[in-house]
């Protein structure tokens, strides 16, 4: 058979990492561009969208299968223009796209994404992975371009009411009526919806593995956190202890990376053995945040490790020079899904010796034959305690022992050929994790984790803005920055700066924050309903703008927006940032009520703004850290002395130098207590907080 010359195609100059996977495929590529939807257009031919990311197991098989394949290159070629999107940098394009999806598939959707569209751009078929000849009742790839591509020659009317009809589907999902809220802005919803959450995820919760319904199994890392806060609030210890539980087991199974740090994308099966073995920014910034507060409501240090995992992988693996942190790193190494963290007992014998290697089997739950296609994934199968009581040894010097062969195997496993890694930067995923890196630093009193959160901070603030201040979604050191960013990056970016206001005390957090609130209302406000479109008014045009009310492994951008401002009003005693996350929360009220295993994030909006919101300023120099003390719907703010103070709202009032003794300023909604002076009196009003608070689960 002829082939193909491999000569690069479009995509070898893209910036993305994904794109640039795909240079080589005899496939005629294109960048989703102004010039290949105008190519379509004038040729007059239907285009091939795929979208996937460039972490995604099943995107890499398609790959391999049929988009490194001559013939069927050559029938995408002659009928077709192929156009490659990276779903990270274009959320946009992949939530329009796997709205169409969802619509024709039953609500299946998944990656990579294959739509195939009119060259206007409307969607007339959709799929996910398809094999590349018919195989076990799915239809191959190749008898389906080839079919679609007969199709628009012969059939264009049936294609063409298609199209109209999936059109006209997909704008009344994504733009429902954006009347007003039926409740002004001085209300907010009834607290009947964080009681009927709750009852959902007990309904949903698996009470033996933890988590939420049954496999493939994702973190829900929102609905935790949100558990914590419904448990304080209907004073019910069972909601957190569900989210203890979940938390647990997560970080006993193999989605936990017990060598190296850090959780993987979701597990296959439902004891979260087995994961797909991508690592992702988000995950890693929201879970960290979840087990941080893990720890302060349980005081369980194996839930406090997790999280200095999360950080430990961060800080060794994800990080660019100047700060930046990047996006994933890939499931795959030498073409074998999970090769890269996964273990002969022949070989963990090799590096830790018989005795111990066996001991390390026993407690991580290896075998000779494998715990997963005939291999090994680390795990506890039991907590270290029972494994310790197993082994005849105190629980403490089992987890030295355990610490010393975990490093010797990371060691080994470095020499490895490594996953390949997503070295872009995008700017709502380095929020999650800043968020997460200066709570850290303020739960966990490790200065560093809060330099890494400044860096980071300075870093997308810095090289990801563009005239006139506005912001970017992405960088590579390939392009700089590029891509106007969206709803989700400036709503998560709010938030993130609050999270690193408290840990400095440092007040150009708080302005950085204002500056982009203003810039997420001109840009991204509806002015008739009070909600947030997705994309900005000086974004491309597309089928139509969309509204984000639905959280999937990231918070929604119109729940992230509510409660960020939310908590930018408490810090700065702006009414009218509370009154645009009022009316957001408003506006959802019936999603919320229909959908609210969905709405993670937009019920801990609703939860803050229901009150009461708590605040406690730590100020002075070296004084006492919050540590255990968790404020559900509250403020804890590490004031020390600034070189160039201009105070906030928060913190009027609340004298901070280097002169001053530290002092503790607690306010429970508008009624304040009478500050806590001296250091020793602080670190005592600390732990008898702490103790009232009690250990949760």
């Amino acid at each position: 058979m002829w082939r193909y010359p491999v000569i690069p195609n479009r995509l070898a100059h893209e910036a993305s990492p994904y794109l640039r996977q795909h240079a080589n495929n005899p496939v005629d590529w294109h960048p989703w561009s102004a010039g290949s939807l105008a190519r379509a257009r004038l040729e007059d031919r239907p285009i091939f969208l795929s979208v996937g990311y460039s972490a995604c197991h099943w995107c890499h098989v398609m790959e391999h299968e049929s988009f490194e394949n001559t013939e069927i290159a050559l029938v995408l070629n002659t009928h077709f223009v192929s156009i490659k999107v990276d779903r990270e940098e274009r959320p946009d394009v992949d939530h329009l796209y796997m709205t169409a999806l969802l619509l024709l598939n039953r609500g299946q959707g998944g990656w990579p994404m294959s739509v195939f569209l009119t060259p206007d751009m409307r969607p007339f078929y959709a799929g996910t992975y398809f094999p590349p000849t018919d195989r076990d009742g799915h239809t191959g790839f190749i008898r389906l371009v080839t079919t679609l591509g007969e199709w628009w020659r012969t059939r264009r009317a049936d294609i063409e009411q298609q199209a109209n009809d999936l059109a006209t589907a997909v704008r009344q999902r994504l733009l429902p009526d954006l009347v007003p809220p039926r409740k002004t802005a001085a209300a907010f919803p009834e607290t009947r919806l964080l009681e009927a959450a709750a009852a959902n995820l007990k309904k949903t919760n698996d009470p033996v593995h933890g988590g939420f319904g049954s496999a493939p199994k994702f973190p829900h890392p929102m609905d935790l956190r949100l558990l914590f806060r419904l448990s304080d609030r209907f004073a019910d210890r069972s909601l957190s202890a569900m989210a203890v539980h979940s938390l647990r087991m997560m970080a006993r199974g193999g989605i936990h990376d017990h060598l190296g740090g850090g959780f993987a994308r979701y597990s296959t099966d439902n004891q979260w053995l087995v994961p797909h073995f991508e690592k992702m920014l988000y995950d890693n910034g929201l879970l960290a945040m979840a087990y941080l507060e893990g720890w302060q409501v349980s005081g369980d240090a194996s839930l406090r490790q997790a999280a200095l995992g999360i950080f430990n992988w961060l800080s060794r693996e994800m990080t660019h020079p100047q700060g930046g942190l990047y996006s994933a790193l890939d499931a795959d190494s030498e073409g074998v899904e999970g090769k890269y963290y996964v273990w002969a007992l022949t070989e963990i014998r090799e590096v830790l010796g018989i005795e111990a290697g066996d001991r390390f089997a026993r407690v991580y739950g290896c075998h000779e034959y494998g715990n997963w296609e005939g291999a090994n994934i680390p795990n506890l199968p039991r907590p270290l305690a029972d494994a310790a009581r197993r082994e005849g040894m105190d629980e403490i010097t089992l987890l030295a022992e355990m610490d010393k062969c975990r490093s010797l195997l990371l060691a080994r496993r470095e020499t490895r050929v490594r996953p390949g890694l997503d070295d872009k930067v995008l700017a709502s995923w380095n929020a999650l994790a800043v968020g997460s890196l200066a709570m850290g630093a303020r739960v966990l009193g490790l200065p560093d984790l809060a330099e890494k959160a400044v860096a980071a901070a300075h870093f997308v603030l810095t090289h990801m803005r563009g005239e006139g201040g506005r912001l970017f979604r992405a960088w590579s050191a390939h392009s700089g920055p590029r891509l106007l960013a969206y709803l989700e990056d400036h709503a998560c970016w709010i938030d993130a700066l609050v999270e690193l206001f408290q840990t400095t005390g440092d007040s150009r957090w708080v302005d950085e924050a204002l500056e982009l609130s203003e810039a997420m209302r001109y840009f991204f406000l509806d002015g008739t309903s009070g909600v947030f479109f997705s994309t900005g008014s000086d974004h491309e045009a597309l089928l139509c703008r969309s509204i984000d009310s639905q959280d999937a492994a990231t918070p929604s951008g119109n729940g992230a927006a509510a409660l960020g401002l939310a908590r930018l009003a408490e810090v700065t005693g702006r009414n009218d940032l509370r009154e645009l996350a009022l009316g957001v929360v408003n506006w959802h009220e019936t999603w919320m009520d229909q959908h609210p295993l969905a709405s993670g994030q937009m019920l801990l909006a609703l939860d803050w703004l229901s009150g009461p919101v708590e605040s406690c300023v730590i100020t002075g120099h070296s004084p006492p850290g919050p540590g255990r003390l968790f404020l559900p719907r509250g403020l804890v703010v590490m004031y020390p002395p600034q070189p160039n103070p201009h105070p906030v709202s928060l913190l009027e009032g609340k004298p901070s130098t280097s002169e001053s003794e530290p002092m503790l300023f607690h306010c429970l909604g508008k009624s304040c207590a009478d500050p806590v002076v001296g250091a020793k009196a602080v670190a005592v009003w600390l732990a008898e907080r702490i103790i009232r608070q009690g250990n949760q689960a």
